[in-house]
């Protein structure tokens, strides 16, 4: 059975969940895993022990190699996953594609789920670097200068490494838009309330 039918079932059968359940649950899914990737990622910056800013960039190493790194792959990965979720969906829904070649797609595209990621901890640790060659540690403003475009290069790269079978259909440019522009307004979102 597919999403889709398991979606109609819910909606219309005599023994379906409340309304306000159907509501109620994926809230409160979405409210823990906000807080279960929060913690993670407050567990990179805690766990540990960095130096005072005044030691400058390379005696912050723990932060700029390890915490910070960690911090924007789980970030990506979680932004990718979304795209990857709905991509996957889709394919499955597809009668379009064979059988056969479903679950080599789906391995391609969860190998590109692992390594895409990379690239948004690659970017800001060397813009990092670069920018502290020109001593200016810490980034100010680093989330919107530095992490939010690292997000936008992992998806682009995430979106280069799909399959050609994936990038042609057109619901994975759709995805691709919405999530760019889901990360476009919080990058907007973000750069309003530090100059409001």
């Amino acid at each position: 059975m597919n999403d889709k039918t398991l979606l109609h079932l819910q909606n219309f059968c005599s023994d379906r969940d409340s309304r306000c359940w159907r509501i109620l649950l994926p809230i409160c899914c979405m409210t823990i895993f906000s807080a279960s990737l929060a913690l993670v990622v407050l567990w990179a910056f805690v766990f540990f022990p960095f130096q005072k800013p005044e030691m400058g960039f390379w005696g912050n190493w723990m932060f700029n190699f390890v915490a910070h790194p960690v911090a924007n792959y789980i970030v990506a990965r979680g932004v990718i996953g979304w795209f990857a979720r709905q991509i996957l969906w889709d394919l499955e829904s597809r009668p379009s594609l064979c059988k056969a070649q479903r679950p080599e797609i789906t391995r391609q595209v969860e190998r590109s789920l692992h390594l895409a990621p990379i690239a948004d901890s690659l970017w800001c640790a060397s813009e990092h670097v670069l920018l502290s060659f020109a001593n200016v540690y810490p980034i100010p403003f680093s989330a919107p200068l530095s992490c939010i475009p690292a997000a936008f290069v992992s998806m682009v790269v995430f979106y280069l490494l799909l399959p050609k079978e994936v990038r042609a259909l057109q619901s994975t440019a759709s995805f691709a838009k919405f999530t760019f522009s889901s990360w476009s307004a919080y990058f907007f979102l973000y750069a309003g309330m530090l100059f409001y």
